[in-house]
């Protein structure tokens, strides 16, 4: 309600890609678009009882420490997470470069809860994967988002698949919410001259 009119005046444009965000969502926005935050390396989702790691980053904190993809974190620093929103979850998680958080996680098999502490670094989010795929010359490179290390991580998955002598590739964008047209426009200019 608080920001209605600024949300009207921005549909009355007809444009289905300019929006008004709240202060809380353009801050969350600009996050993930710099894709450069201070963390342990997971990605969350919501579950019931807390958050599901879905994606743990290699070499970072979170892989280190021992989280491991479908564990559900149900407390950050002694304090239950239970029933809270996600982003109030992983806020707790965030904290001071070089500062411990501990992690009580349900893992499946587990009888008890897993306690785990993990320091937290600086983390450059990858947002490009690539590899050949077996058993042919082809190459996969698939781009989870538009942000601003996106380019450069790219480049670099470019260069190990041109290494392995690929004879095609495959850029895969499922599942990629879009993010800085920026990011977009330069990655389209490797492509057309």
């Amino acid at each position: 309600v608080k920001f209605a009119a600024m949300e009207g005046l921005m549909a009355s444009l007809g444009d289905p890609h300019t929006i008004f965000m709240e202060p809380r969502t353009a801050a969350a926005f600009s996050l993930e678009t710099t894709a450069n935050f201070v963390g342990i390396g997971a990605r969350l989702s919501p579950d019931p009882l807390g958050a599901r790691v879905m994606v743990v980053f290699e070499d970072r904190p979170a892989n280190k420490a021992g989280v491991r993809v479908g564990d559900v974190v149900t407390g950050v620093d002694g304090v239950k997470v239970t029933g809270k929103d996600v982003d109030d979850i992983v806020s707790k998680i965030r904290g001071k470069e070089g500062t411990m958080v501990r992690l009580e996680l349900l893992r499946q098999g587990s009888a008890k809860p897993v306690q785990i502490r993990a320091t937290r670094r600086q983390i450059i989010t990858p947002t490009v994967e690539g590899a050949v795929i077996p058993g042919s010359q082809l190459g996969r490179i698939a781009i989870s988002t538009f942000s601003e290390p996106t380019a450069e991580q790219f480049d670099r998955i470019i260069a190990k698949l041109e290494k392995a002598q690929i004879k095609g590739l495959a850029i895969d964008f499922l599942d990629n919410p879009g993010g800085l047209l920026e990011t977009a426009v330069e990655l389209l200019s490797r492509f057309v001259a």
